[in-house]
Order: C-alpha cells, then sequence, then structure tokens
C-alpha cells in the first residue's frame, strides 16, 4: 500500500516545493510515522496542492494515523479533484458509488470516473466502462462502455480482455468488422474516449447519414473515419466524418497538408473538446 500512495503521489504536483512536502509524507507514511505525514500533507496543502489534499483524504478515508472520517476524506478528495487531479477524481467516483462520506450516486460517480479516465487514468477507465455496461441499458452507454474497455485492454489490462472476449468484441480496432447498424454510435463512443485536447480532422459535413458512408465508401476510409452527430444552425442533425488523434494542432496541419487534394478541398482541423461537445449537445435534443 506504502509504495502505491508513493508513486499516487507523485504524480502531477504542480510546484516543486509542495511535491517535495507531498513525496516527504509519503515516505513518513512508509517508515510508519503516518503523524509527520499529515503534518507535510497539511503544509503543501496550504500551497493550494492537490496532491497534499489526495494525502489527507487517503489518510482521513484509511484512518492511518488519525480516526477514520470518510466525510473529511471525500471533502479533500473534492479539493484535489476539482483542479483536476486524476487519482482524487477516481477515489470521489469510488466514494459516490459506495456512498462513503456522501450519498450514493452513480450519476457522479461516472462524473468523476470520467474526468480521471479522460487523463488516461487507467483504474477509472475500466471502472467507467463496468458502469457504462453493467447500468447503463442504453444502447449509446454500452458503445461508449465496450469503447473504454477496449482502452483499458489495448494497455494490456487482462480482465478488460477477458471482458471484451464476452462481449464478443475484438481487442485491437484494426479487428473491427463495419456495421453500419451501430454507427455512429459506435465511432461516438470512440471519439468520446480521446482526451479533449487533442484534435482531428473533420473531412467533411453531411446532411444525410447515406451521403457520409457513401464518401467512406468512395474513398475507402472504413476503419479509419470516425462518424459523429452534430445540430446544425437549423436544429437540424447531420453527420460528421472525422478522421485520427493528434495530440497537438500542429500534427493534425501537418497531415492535412500531406492529404490528397480531394480531401483538402473541404477538411479542417477541430479539437476533440469541441467534437466531444457537439455529440453531448445532439445527444441531449434528441427526440
Amino acid at each position: 500500500m506504502a509504495a502505491l500512495l508513493i508513486l499516487m503521489f507523485a504524480l502531477a504536483c504542480p510546484a516543486q516545493a509542495a511535491a517535495d512536502l507531498v513525496a516527504r509524507g509519503a515516505s513518513y507514511i512508509e517508515e510508519g510515522h503516518p503523524e509527520q505525514a499529515l503534518d507535510l500533507f497539511s503544509k503543501a496543502v496550504k500551497k493550494n496542492d492537490p496532491a497534499g489534499a489526495f494525502g489527507l483524504g487517503v489518510l482521513y478515508f484509511q484512518g492511518i494515523g488519525v480516526d477514520k472520517d470518510p466525510v473529511k476524506a471525500t471533502n479533500w478528495f473534492l479539493f484535489a479533484a476539482k483542479q483536476n487531479y486524476a487519482p482524487a477524481q477516481f477515489n470521489l467516483g469510488n466514494a459516490y458509488l459506495r456512498g462513503r462520506g456522501v450519498p450514493s450516486d452513480k450519476g457522479k460517480a461516472e462524473y468523476w470516473w470520467r474526468q480521471a479516465a479522460l487523463q488516461g487514468y487507467q483504474r477509472a477507465q475500466f471502472n467507467l466502462a463496468s458502469l457504462l455496461l453493467n447500468e447503463r441499458p442504453d444502447p449509446p452507454a454500452k458503445e461508449e462502455g465496450i469503447a473504454w474497455m477496449r482502452a483499458v485492454g489495448l494497455q494490456g489490462v487482462q480482465n478488460a480482455v477477458d471482458l471484451l472476449d464476452e462481449l464478443g468484441e475484438p481487442l485491437d480496432y484494426s479487428d473491427i468488422a463495419i456495421d453500419w447498424s451501430r454507427e455512429p454510435l459506435r465511432s461516438e463512443a470512440r471519439l468520446l474516449t480521446f482526451p479533449p485536447n487533442h484534435y482531428v480532422i473533420q473531412l467533411i459535413s453531411a446532411r444525410l447519414f447515406k451521403s457520409a458512408v457513401d464518401f467512406i465508401n468512395e474513398h475507402d476510409l472504413g476503419g479509419k473515419a470516425l462518424l459523429f452527430r452534430f445540430q446544425y444552425k437549423d436544429s437540424s442533425t447531420w453527420i460528421g466524418v472525422t478522421m485520427a488523434d493528434y495530440p497537438s494542432k500542429k500534427e493534425a496541419l501537418a497531415v492535412l497538408e500531406t492529404l490528397d487534394e480531394k480531401f483538402k478541398q473541404g477538411a479542417w482541423i477541430r479539437s476533440v473538446k469541441a467534437i466531444q461537445q457537439a455529440i453531448k449537445k445532439a445527444r441531449a435534443e434528441a427526440p
């Protein structure tokens, strides 16, 4: 447990002084001196450090050197989670699922796990996938659950690989057979797993789903293009066709310049965050 705490505390410490306090506090836990850890984590929190707040949350949640206090623990997790600290977001999601320190609320558990999952936090990705697959019967949630489980499986987590096998879903995206009856939900699910600060190339916007499919088939983009729905100015639903996932706008632009002129004519760069917002808006306004 102590080694795990040290690893988690080492993540995302923004200021070196606060990071040193947290690292020393984690070492004190390993050495069996939680009182000193409590003091150092408290000092880190005074510097507004999320890892220090996370450390306090762990101490109170597990009763290490202090009386167990789930309410205090979740308050500290929330402090860190609001600063986008993934381990705290994960723990806060767990607390909401089990009703420890906060009222049980699966919706809030999903929300906080998603925040951590989008940062690549593997344990949150697995929990989010499981929740979507087991607690949300609607098709969009099932597709997103599969997408998140695939993201975990591709990181080598055997439990995720086994669950995908049970669902009859291939692990590798290159092995997925095209099934237009599952689109655009399957594509949207994958887009929802991309980091929001990444970018995609949007090739076209189509008024009709058939037009988008015809474009993909005409240019042999099956298995490469991802579709998503969005609301147009007149509130009608259109289909966007995107390609790839790039960590920076510069990389996306560089790839765009290498594309054939037939693609470049109407293509442009869009942030993943904008795509995800468009997907959520279209779903919210769907009849």
